[in-house]
């Protein structure tokens, strides 16, 4: 038994010497017992009488002149172990077989590729990046379609990234590869991505195994993969609840780790300026991940790249406050389904192009299909005056890796229709926010995401927050006061101070605190009944408790539905609902408070913000272009002087009517010319991201600009001198923002 356990071939070695000793046991048999004239003569040998009984044996052949006892059960006895040897050497051959096969299907074996795509670990949002990849490859083999650019192979559009072009090979140990191939299919189902185009098992490859060991990830070619998303996020949760809370991030840093033994004992993978990238997911802030070191890529940029989007996904969700549509856009803007970012260094365009030595204003309306965003060093929307260096990768928005050039010249400055009218103020408005998140839970977060809340609001607004922080089980209790001192402390300058059943915070704004079951209809209806809600935000986790997806969803659908009917029951003005949604279905499914007919149409309200969606986006976006990625972040900090995506009412700067994107362009630079015109959001909801500049667009009120800005956002603040440090810049004014 141990003999078999220390080798697998233990059964083929016992059968062969099992075999060959009868075979020389039968054949000195049949000498002794052979008799006859023809059965000596089968036996005139010892090594002829074994040569006679390995025949038989193995064919089990029929002699006819055998006629002695002797001779007749030996031929027998024969037959009989040779049916039996035999039956035992397909039983092993068989079983052998079978194992390979089931390995082949449950993904153990080796994936023998080179600079391929690697995703370790799986969670919620694996399927959604590996739709987002999959999308980026087809618009790639789009742009090289023609049959021209099939047989004419130096007239192909180069890939902007190695990720358009590298086989994904998924390795994970938490699920099955049944279970991956299943949630992959049914992904591009729901995305309409033809399977034809990326096939399971060529062009994605799902193998088992365990991400934080070394072994196995040699397995898959860690060391010779170009692109790395690590997505241990769900292993992450589980040890952090098994610990308590003292290990977080844990999964994820072993993984690092095994990746750095796995660079660290190959040289080749480990040499300097190579174009390799490792992007790693995280649930949570990790110094430790983040002082590791894999070395450095492509212009000693370091290959290691964590990405945290926890304050991603806030920013995304409380800036809808202030940007109607913020989410949408955003999404269009990271995802790959049409126009999205994308990155491509200055010397890597044709020499038509000549970017090269020109400025930013010179090239800003020089392609047709694509909008120039900036330049890798110094982020998006760059002075206009900046002169692009060789060395600069130039970040545009466009549906292909290689824009065209355009053939309209500029309108004059004189028949542009501006519009020069100073825009409308903004009213106060009542924000409800239903919902907790985990990370509220520590004081000095929670503060920092009420800054980010008074921030994006008017003067003199009032946020009421409703959720189950406080007494458990209980309804329409007062949190515990010390958290709120807590938070009072933490608060930036400490403008933050209780006034009766209230807070009030900087810029005016008034904070009230409820605990209740934001998906109870009677606590909602006691809120709506104390407070006419203009906005409203639906967080789907509550506090103390995990959902899974699914509940967090129905949650949420039941928040919405309770908040339409009660906004029509008390008769209360139309309600901007923002939603974080885990589901793709949630968004058809929900029904949230309506606007009366504009137009002769129901126009639905709710801004629906989907978590898995816009993580997948952002962490390929990352993985596709991580020199960019630092620059595109920047437009959800939120802070003046930073790159900053805003929507501008469109006729604050031009006329009602018909006008080309060009004409739409220039009427905003007029004005603010470093700003970046992106696209228009028509009121119906339509998004037009990166139109062509010929494209002529009707435009009317209610419509509006997507613009990156630098500009610092005139939200009504409270009348007070401003003081600025020593040797800065005078503060500049632009348009209004919703």
């Amino acid at each position: 038994e141990n003999w078999v356990t220390a080798n697998p071939r233990a059964f083929f070695y016992i059968l062969l010497v099992t075999s060959l000793f009868l075979v020389a046991v039968l054949g000195l048999l049949w000498c002794l017992f052979a008799d006859t004239d023809s059965e000596k003569g089968m036996a005139t040998t010892f090594w002829t009488s074994a040569f006679f009984t390995f025949q038989i044996m193995t064919i089990g052949g029929h002699e006819k002149h055998i006629e002695g006892v002797g001779s007749i059960l030996v031929y027998i006895f024969m037959i009989v172990l040779g049916i039996t040897i035999f039956a035992i050497l397909i039983g092993m051959i068989t079983e052998s077989f079978q194992v390979y096969m089931s390995r082949l299907s449950e993904g153990r074996t080796n994936a023998v590729l080179s600079d391929h795509t690697l995703i370790l670990g799986w969670n919620e949002t694996t399927a959604r990046c590996v739709v987002q990849i999959a999308r980026l490859r087809n618009l790639f083999r789009e742009q090289n379609k023609p049959l021209k650019k099939k047989f004419l192979w130096w007239t192909r559009c180069p890939p902007s990234t190695p990720v358009a072009v590298a086989p994904i090979v998924i390795f994970a140990d938490t699920v099955s590869k049944a279970a991956v191939h299943a949630a992959i299919s049914e992904a591009f189902k729901d995305s309409g991505i033809c399977p034809d185009s990326n096939r399971l098992g060529a062009d994605i490859i799902c193998r088992i195994g365990n991400p934080t060991h070394p072994q196995d990830l040699r397995r898959v070619g860690a060391k010779r993969a170009r692109s790395i998303l690590v997505m241990m996020t769900d292993v992450d949760a589980e040890e952090s609840e098994l610990a308590s809370g003292k290990v977080n991030q844990g999964a994820t840093l072993r993984t690092v780790l095994a990746l750095r033994a796995v660079f660290m004992g190959d040289e080749q993978a480990t040499k300097g300026g190579e174009d390799k990238r490792v992007i790693v997911q995280l649930a949570g802030p990790s110094r430790a991940i983040e002082v590791i070191d894999l070395g450095d890529g492509v212009d000693d940029n370091p290959i290691l790249q964590p990405v945290e989007l926890t304050n991603f996904m806030n920013s995304i969700l409380f800036g809808c406050l202030a940007q109607p549509g913020l989410g949408y856009a955003m999404l269009d803007l990271l995802g790959f389904e049409g126009a999205a970012f994308r990155c491509r260094a200055a010397k890597e365009f044709p020499a038509e192009h000549k970017l090269i030595g020109k400025t930013v204003q010179e090239v800003s309306t020089m392609w047709e299909n694509a909008i120039f965003a900036g330049v890798d060093s110094l982020g998006l929307a760059p002075p206009g005056d900046y002169v692009i260096r060789e060395h600069d990768r130039v970040i545009f928005v466009s549906d292909m890796s290689l824009p065209t050039l355009a053939e309209m010249p500029p309108v004059p400055r004189d028949s542009l229709e501006l519009n020069v009218a100073k825009p409308a103020a903004l009213a106060a408005r009542t924000v409800l926010i239903c919902g907790w998140r985990d990370t509220w839970n520590l004081p000095t977060e929670f503060a920092v995401q009420l800054q980010f809340v008074v921030q994006n609001l008017p003067f003199g607004s009032k946020v009421i927050f409703l959720n189950m922080k406080g007494a458990a089980g209980e309804r329409n209790v007062p949190v515990d006061d010390d958290f709120l001192r807590e938070v009072a402390a933490n608060y930036p300058e400490r403008k933050m101070r209780k006034v009766q059943d209230k807070w009030e915070l900087s810029n005016g704004v008034l904070m009230h605190f409820i605990t209740g079951d934001a998906a109870d209809y009677d606590t909602l209806e006691m809120v709506l009944k104390k407070h006419e809600i203009g906005q409203a935000i639906v967080v789907s986790s509550m506090a103390n408790q995990k959902l899974s997806p699914q509940l967090r969803d129905t949650r949420l659908m039941m928040i919405l539905i309770q908040l339409r009917h009660l906004q029509l029951k008390l008769n209360q003005q139309p309600m901007h609902v923002i939603a974080e949604n885990a589901l793709d279905s949630t968004g058809v499914l929900a029904i949230g408070p309506t606007v009366g007919p504009v137009g002769g149409i129901t126009t639905k309200v709710p801004d629906f913000v989907n978590t898995h969606v816009i993580y997948a986006a952002a962490l390929v976006q990352a993985l596709a272009y991580p020199r960019m990625f630092d620059a595109i972040s920047e437009l959800l900090v939120f802070k003046d002087g930073t790159a900053n995506l805003s929507m501008y009412r469109v006729l604050d700067f031009t006329t009602a009517g018909r006008h080309t994107f060009l004409e739409l362009t220039q009427c905003l630079r007029h004005r603010h010319r470093d700003d970046v015109l992106l696209g228009v959001r028509m009121a119906s909801g339509e998004m037009k991201m990166a139109p062509p500049l010929s494209e002529d667009i009707d435009v009317e009120d209610g419509d509006l600009l997507m613009v990156i800005t630098r500009q610092a956002a005139e939200i009504d603040k409270e009348p007070q001198a401003e003081v600025l440090p020593p040797g800065s810049p005078p503060p500049r004014s632009g348009p209004r923002t919703l």
